[in-house]
């Protein structure tokens, strides 16, 4: 009896635990698209250094800002939401030899934001242009998304 009090006991730990973390990972995400702070500073950052990684931060540390290593190391949260959108639409992500990225357009300014398979899973992020025949998604209506959900919450 004891050890079923145990493993009941351990599995509602587990659950607290992961249910909050959770939490904070969905206001992380909301927050990200509650203004166009992190896609402006984002659309910024790339016309300098053109691409990077969310461990670059960590190789690099020098060669780069404070605010720009909290705002690099966000790039999963990005690909998760906009991942989550394009599932919610049916558009598909890109392929390549080492994993596989969407394209994202935010006003004239279009970047690739994807996961690289390497010796573990990597985010990245780069600038690129639009080619016919791609499957883009406009980073407006992703916005756009947020601000209705907000107007909901409002009601």
């Amino acid at each position: 009896m004891n050890e079923e009090v145990d493993i009941k006991e351990k599995i509602d730990n587990w659950y607290k635990e992961n249910s909050e973390k959770l939490r904070k990972k969905e206001e992380k995400m909301k927050e990200l698209v509650s203004s166009t702070d992190y896609i402006d500073w984002l659309s910024n950052f790339l016309e300098d250094k053109k691409s990077f990684s969310d461990e670059d931060w960590m190789y690099f540390l020098d060669m780069f800002e404070n605010h720009d290593r909290l705002n690099m190391a966000k790039i999963c949260l990005l690909y998760e939401i906009v991942s989550g959108y394009a599932l919610k639409n049916n558009i598909n992500l890109n392929n390549c030899d080492y994993g596989n990225y969407y394209k994202v357009v935010y006003n004239d300014f279009c970047f690739d934001v994807g996961v690289r398979l390497d010796h573990g899973i990597v985010f990245f992020c780069n600038i690129d242009t639009i080619k016919e025949n791609d499957s883009v998604i406009d980073f407006n209506n992703i916005l756009n998304v947020q601000e209705k959900d907000k107007e909901l919450i409002k009601k």
